[in-house]
C-alpha cells in the first residue's frame, strides 16, 4: 500500500490507472491474489452440518484434511476448491514505483491542446491575440515552474 491506497489505481478518483500499464497490472494481480484468499478463507460452509456436502468422502472432513479451512473453528470445507497450480499462493506484487513518470505527459498534451485550442479560438475571434502572447505565457510559465 502507498499513500493510503491499496490499488495502485486509486488515486485521482481511480484515474491514475490511465497514467501507467504497470499500475493496472498491479492491481489484476492484486485482484487474483485476493480472490484466491478470500476463496481459500472466506467461501466455505460447515463441512459437518451443510447438506451440500453429506455426500463428500468422509476423509475429506476430518481433522488433518488438507481440504479442511486453516485455524481455529468448525471444520468447513471451500464451495469452490482450488486445485493444482491455483492452490499455489499468489505472491503480493510488488509497488509499482517510479511506474509514472509525469513529463511524460508534456508533449502529447502540449500536442493535444494545439490541436484543439487553436481552432476553437480561432472560431472565438480570438486566434490572433492568443498567438501573439503564446510566447509571453511560455517564458512566464517556464520562469514560474523553474523550465
Amino acid at each position: 500500500m502507498s499513500n493510503g491506497f491499496a490499488l495502485a489505481c486509486g488515486a485521482l478518483g481511480g484515474f491514475s490507472g490511465f497514467l501507467s500499464e504497470k499500475f493496472r497490472s498491479h492491481d489484476y494481480l492484486l485482484g487474483r491474489r485476493n480472490c484466491q484468499e478470500f476463496l481459500r478463507s472466506h467461501f466455505r460452509v460447515p463441512a459437518t452440518t451443510s447438506p451440500l456436502f453429506s455426500v463428500v468422502n468422509p476423509s475429506l472432513k476430518s481433522p488433518g484434511s488438507p481440504g479442511l479451512a486453516p485455524g481455529s473453528g468448525p471444520p468447513s470445507l471451500p464451495i469452490i476448491p482450488l486445485v493444482g497450480e491455483l492452490a499455489t499462493p499468489e505472491r503480493l506484487p510488488d509497488w509499482p514505483k517510479g511506474a509514472f513518470q509525469p513529463d511524460s505527459l508534456r508533449a502529447p498534451a502540449t500536442a493535444r491542446l494545439k490541436q484543439n485550442l487553436r481552432p476553437r479560438a480561432s472560431k472565438l475571434g480570438a486566434s490572433q491575440l492568443f498567438l501573439s502572447r503564446a510566447s509571453e505565457i511560455r517564458v512566464c510559465l517556464s520562469e514560474k515552474h523553474g523550465r
